[in-house]
């Protein structure tokens, strides 16, 4: 789905509908080492005992996720969470208002 770089929405900090940039949130860079289905953490499990059972990968369709974008008021430059009702596969920023404008 397109989303456009720059939507209107309420500021809390300004009590008033103003222009916010969108970026795309990504989570923290690491990854926790021991979280249950992370390798090390299987690794681990495989170590101990007769050979712990491993779960397999699921073999159903996978969900879309959420979007979630950090928004920035363009007046006072305060931030928070924008995030979509919808869930969706794919999410490009910017697109929708370049294929319009051509």
């Amino acid at each position: 789905m397109n989303f456009p770089k720059t939507i209107e929405t309420y500021c809390v900090k300004c009590n008033a509908h103003t222009e916010h940039k969108l970026k795309e949130f990504k989570p923290a860079a690491y990854s926790r080492p021991f979280a249950r289905r992370h390798s090390r953490s299987i690794e681990r499990r495989k170590k101990k005992g007769y050979g712990a059972k491993v779960p397999r990968p699921p073999s159903h369709k996978k969900q879309g996720k959420r979007f979630v974008a950090s928004a920035t008021c363009g007046k006072c430059g305060k931030k928070h969470y924008f995030k979509s009702l919808t869930r969706m596969k794919k999410v490009t920023l910017g697109q929708a208002a370049a294929a319009q404008a051509a």
